[in-house]
C-alpha cells in the first residue's frame, strides 16, 4: 500500500486506523518535529508502537498529540515485538483520555502554584505594614483565592467584595481600576489585578489614605510580578 504524507492532511487519529481498516501488514512511520514514531500492523491489527524512548500505550500518548509531521507506510516491513494488546481503536482512545487526563493534572498544579506564589506575595509584603490590618485577593468573579489577615478574619470584607465588583462593572467610565472607601473602622482600597483579580487591602484608621496607597502600590506590583514570573 502505498501512503505518505503530512499530519495536516490526515490526522493521526485517522492515519493510525488506516492500516488496520485496510487489513494490511507493514510500518507506519511518522515523523514529527523532534521525534519519530513507528507502529507496525499485521493483517490489520496493531501490534507494536514506538515513540522514542517509549512503547505501547505510552508511546501512543505522546503520537496523538501531534498536529504537525509527515508519515509513510512501508509494505511487508515487520517487527518481533509486540507493545499492544488491544485493537487500534481502543488503544487510540485511551491515549487521547490519557492525554487529557495529564493535561487537567498539569493544569490544575499550575493553577495551585500560581496561588501559592500570590499567597506568598500577600503574606510578606503585608505582614512588613504594621497598618495594614487585611489583605485578600479574589477572582474577578468574586471567588475567594488566598488572604492575609494580621489578627483575625473580617467578615465585611466577605461582604464589601459584591459592592466592589458591582461598582467596577456598573462604572459609566471605562478604565476604573481603583476605589477608596473609607469609615470608622480605616480605609480600604480594592484594585485590579491584571484583569483577572481584586485585591482588597484594610489598613486601620491611624492610616493615612496616601500611605494605604503607597501599600496598595507595591502588593499590586508585587503580585504582578509573581503572575508573570
Amino acid at each position: 500500500m502505498a501512503l505518505s504524507g503530512t499530519l495536516s492532511d490526515l490526522g493521526v487519529v485517522d492515519l493510525v486506523q488506516f492500516p488496520a481498516t485496510a487489513n494490511k501488514t507493514g510500518e507506519l512511520v511518522v515523523a514529527g518535529t523532534e521525534k519519530e514514531a513507528r507502529l507496525y500492523y499485521v493483517n490489520g491489527r496493531l501490534t507494536h508502537v514506538r515513540c522514542g524512548d517509549a512503547s505501547g500505550l505510552e508511546a501512543m500518548i505522546a503520537l496523538v498529540g501531534w498536529s504537525e509531521g509527515e508519515f509513510e507506510f512501508r509494505q511487508s516491513v515487520t517487527t518481533s515485538e509486540e507493545s499492544v494488546k488491544v485493537p487500534a481503536t481502543e488503544l487510540v482512545a485511551q491515549a487521547i483520555n490519557a492525554a487529557k487526563e495529564r493535561q487537567l493534572k498539569q493544569t490544575e498544579n499550575g493553577s495551585s502554584s500560581a496561588e501559592d506564589r500570590l499567597r506568598r506575595v500577600i503574606e510578606e509584603t503585608a505582614s512588613k505594614l504594621d497598618y495594614v490590618a487585611h489583605a485578600v485577593l479574589y477572582s474577578s468573579a468574586g471567588e475567594m483565592l488566598c488572604g492575609w489577615h494580621r489578627e483575625s478574619e473580617d467578615p465585611g470584607l466577605l461582604k464589601l467584595i459584591d459592592e466592589v465588583r458591582m461598582l467596577f462593572d456598573n462604572h459609566p467610565r471605562e478604565g476604573l481600576n481603583r476605589i477608596y472607601l473609607t469609615d470608622t473602622i480605616g480605609t480600604c482600597i480594592a484594585s485590579i489585578i491584571n484583569d483577572s483579580f481584586i485585591l482588597l487591602l484594610s489598613a486601620d484608621e491611624l492610616a493615612s489614605l496616601g500611605m494605604v496607597s503607597l501599600a496598595s502600590n507595591r502588593m499590586n506590583v508585587a503580585l504582578l510580578d509573581a503572575l508573570n514570573g
